[in-house]
């Protein structure tokens, strides 16, 4: 079985941060959030993945050949297919069934046991389905007892349908493409589910974990300081670990704290400078100062734009 992962977004959302890089490339305690997803498909027996590229593709090219442990095979889009239409373009490194993860998500899902009920159910694909506190962004899932998928409502807008929603990932019988169109943009919500809908052959996998799309600035940050403290850090797959746990600190060794920080993580080759001193902060490049007197910051992102 190999692993399917859409990494073709920019991730305008989160600008300045990716203005010179896609999203599945911000690190996450110095390491790329792609690293994650991939380390998270190594753990559970994938030893090969395809990765959908469109913006900057070169920058992810770059990095996935040093892997280790896992097969990264690039498919670079020359226009936008959607979700659904760059995994048909891909049609021809597929497995029967394979699994298709989003390179800007982080999550804690059990692929183990969502392979497992996929297999049980009888569905030709399974979606993971979880609770937010704000569905309206998201698209919201209506099941059945037997776990049979039975509406689907793309961001709602509010929570009318409940709070449970997609989570961008999915197991996908490969015999599902023959109804993908292979010459423009296909969208797996949009387009190929509510078809499944009708064929009763959409399922879902309900989890109560952790998810997280990394959608704003806040959840990015909130991201960094879960992973800074989990004992698994860094990701297996991690190409010449450049982070270290310094007390409290994770600390790039590219980095200079001249001043004090707590809890913080310190990235890339940063410059805390001696009149600052921080606290549970992520610096991501530049020089942080203190204003030429002794202050405390707290709660902060810093970055070199």
């Amino acid at each position: 079985m190999n692993a399917v992962i859409l990494a073709g977004g920019r991730g305008s959302r989160l600008m300045p941060l990716t203005n010179d890089i896609p999203k599945p490339m911000l690190p996450i305690v110095g390491y790329p959030i792609l690293d994650y997803v991939t380390a998270q498909l190594y753990r559970y027996g994938i030893k090969e993945e395809i990765l959908t590229l469109g913006y900057r593709a070169e920058c992810i090219e770059k990095h996935v050949k040093r892997y280790r442990g896992i097969k990264a095979v690039c498919s670079v889009e020359d226009r936008p297919l959607g979700t659904c239409g760059s995994v048909k373009k891909a049609e021809a490194l597929l497995s029967n069934v394979f699994i298709v993860m989003s390179g800007d998500c982080v999550s804690d899902i059990d692929i183990g046991k969502m392979v497992e009920t996929h297999m049980k159910s009888g569905a030709e694909v399974t979606v993971a389905v979880g609770e937010v506190e704000d569905p309206s962004a998201y698209g919201a899932v209506r099941t059945a007892v037997n776990g049979r998928i039975k509406a689907l409502y793309e961001k709602p807008g509010s929570d009318k349908y409940g709070k449970t929603v997609n989570l961008g990932v999915y197991v996908v019988n490969k015999r599902v493409l023959s109804l993908v169109p292979g010459d423009r943009a296909f969208d797996f919500s949009k387009d190929l589910f509510p078809v499944l809908i009708k064929r009763k052959s959409l399922y879902a996998y309900e989890h109560d974990g952790y998810w997280s799309d990394l959608g704003d600035v806040k959840r990015y940050y909130e991201a960094n300081r879960r992973f800074a403290s989990r004992p698994d850090f860094p990701p297996e797959c991690a190409i010449n670990p450049e982070m270290e746990k310094k007390g409290t600190n994770v600390v790039s060794k590219g980095a200079r704290v001249y001043g004090s920080a707590d809890g913080s993580v310190i990235c890339g080759e940063s410059v805390i400078s001696r009149d600052a001193r921080l606290y549970d902060c992520l610096v991501l490049g530049g020089e942080v100062f203190g204003l030429h007197f002794k202050r405390i910051i707290k709660n902060g992102i810093f970055v070199d734009v």
